[in-house]
């Protein structure tokens, strides 16, 4: 085991890796057969907190930023973990079936942190309802606040999350 504490899942994608947490943070390891089936991901994985995070942004990325200033590594690590899991499971089947035609990785990447963006609500209707993801999202659109997590880490901490010592896919129950 790394000395920070967590196994070492190096080489798995955040598309397989189910979250959950409390509203006390608690922090648990799943093992990697748990993480490698998707077809058991639940939007209610994604904790409360993120969503409360996201709602009261508003769909600001200066909002969100003001937000996470105040947060710990462990915490930004955690954000940014949840935002990228939500989106992933959006880039699967059904849900890219309903991009337009010939959409790229990129699109989809960009529709999937979009909707994430926008809520739980919205996340949770299109999860139920595939059809409801926008089809297309013009670069460089400004409600989606997928990176803001990562900016502020590097700003306070002077790394990126993706070189964080201790970001290691890890579930939040």
């Amino acid at each position: 085991m790394p000395p920070w504490g967590w196994p070492e899942l190096a080489g798995r994608s955040a598309a397989g890796l189910p979250r959950t947490c409390t509203a006390e943070g608690e922090v648990e390891v799943r093992g990697v057969s748990e993480m490698a089936d998707k077809s058991t991901f639940s939007p209610d994985e994604i904790s409360e907190w993120f969503w409360n995070l996201l709602a009261r942004a508003s769909g600001s990325k200066e909002k969100l930023r003001d937000l996470l200033q105040n947060l710990s590594s462990e915490q930004l690590i955690r954000f940014e973990d949840e935002f990228a899991e939500a989106s992933a499971q959006l880039r699967e089947e059904p849900f890219v079936d309903h991009l337009d035609e010939g959409a790229t990785e990129d699109t989809e990447q960009d529709v999937a942190n979009y909707v994430v963006s926008q809520g739980k609500r919205f996340f949770e209707d299109v999860w139920r309802s595939p059809s409801h993801i926008p089809p297309y999202i013009d670069e460089g659109e400004p409600g989606i606040l997928s990176g803001v997590a990562d900016e502020v880490h590097y700003e306070k901490y002077g790394k990126g999350i993706s070189f964080a010592p201790d970001h290691r896919f890890k579930s939040y129950v």
